[in-house]
């Protein structure tokens, strides 16, 4: 679940600059690059794609790991909490490394995760982050590709696909923190009949006891609650639903809350939108109804950033999107 601000959990977004390096010879994981700080002048700004950020070619053609790190700081008050490490993407591989230890290794550059590290540093105290990213791409990997090494010893990418492979962290890095005893998960399926929609909902949580209820209420776009339910899962219902649809993406919000002796434990907040999905022969519906697709398939590749978001870039992409008219597009 995406890391959220409020009464009982507490987000830091880490992006901005870092410390960077290539490893042009494959030597960080031997020599233990992490376990001190990075021998380089070159920095990097977090989220984007290292390949157009530098003058120096090889950079932009390197096959291999890349290594950023930098200093974080624990928030004091965070005592007592779960503390968390969330990297939203790191492509194609990532390797997290906290001060000099490895406490994540994830493959897949579309997927975000996130590891808990409250073991490893202390409310109040900095840490160092070091995250070595691969961008190598295998049979194994989505896409796929091939490496070959040239006859100077250069190792080279052979693409299966029509799109550059921009690597690095292309999203946020978050550090987080969570209570012990927390929502650890929510699941909602929507649907309607007539003017009546449904929420079916399953709340996990962690650590609890029989002390601990789980509440849920639904809340609509006004704020005003709409549907309350007791227990961990169930159906909400909503009178005189107002559905998502293409063009009017109405949403609720749903809110699971835990409570002991009446007390606020945890509390995790999603926006819902009711509607069905329905591939019906050829045709496509949404809410029963067929959809037409007109949009553009969209590789990210912007100027400087590559594959790396930017809250501006999407506000222009969407703006170009709604001026020729698109209502799609894929990603």
């Amino acid at each position: 679940m995406k890391p959220q601000n409020h009464a009982t959990r507490e987000v830091v977004n880490l992006d901005g600059l870092f410390a960077f390096k290539m490893d042009t010879g494959r030597a960080g994981l031997s020599e233990q690059w992490f376990a001190r700080p990075l021998e380089t002048s070159l920095e990097i700004g977090v989220p984007a794609s290292y390949n157009d950020l530098f003058t120096d070619q090889a950079i932009r053609d390197h096959v291999g790991y890349v290594w950023y790190q930098r200093e974080v700081h624990v928030p004091r008050g965070w005592d007592g909490s779960r503390i968390f490490v969330r990297l939203d993407a790191a492509t194609h591989e990532g390797l997290v490394y906290v001060n000099d230890h490895l406490v994540a290794h994830h493959v897949g550059g579309y997927l975000p995760f996130e590891v808990d590290i409250t073991e490893q540093v202390s409310a109040g105290q900095s840490f160092r982050l070091t995250i070595a990213v691969n961008n190598e791409l295998t049979q194994a990997t989505i896409p796929p590709g091939t490496i070959e090494v040239a006859a100077d010893g250069r190792r080279q990418q052979k693409y299966l696909h029509d799109f550059y492979n921009y690597s690095g962290l292309h999203r946020s890095v978050w550090l987080f923190s969570v209570p012990d005893i927390r929502v650890e998960d929510v699941t909602v399926v929507t649907g309607f009949s007539g003017s009546t929609g449904s929420v079916d909902y399953t709340v996990d949580v962690a650590n609890v006891t029989d002390a601990h209820l789980v509440s849920v209420a639904l809340a609509d776009a006004t704020g005003a609650v709409v549907a309350t339910a007791e227990g961990a899962a169930g159906t909400l219902a909503i009178g005189d639903v107002v559905l998502w649809q293409p063009g009017a993406a109405y949403l609720y919000t749903f809110t699971a809350e835990m409570r002991a002796d009446g007390e606020l434990v945890d509390t995790y907040s999603l926006p819902v939108g009711v509607r069905t999905v329905e591939v019906r022969g050829h045709q496509f519906l949404i809410n029963g109804e067929p959809f037409h697709f007109t949009g553009f398939g969209m590789h990210e590749g912007h100027v400087t950033i590559g594959k790396g978001h930017s809250n501006a870039a999407m506000v222009n992409d969407f703006q170009h999107l709604g001026w020729i008219d698109a209502n799609s597009f894929g990603t």
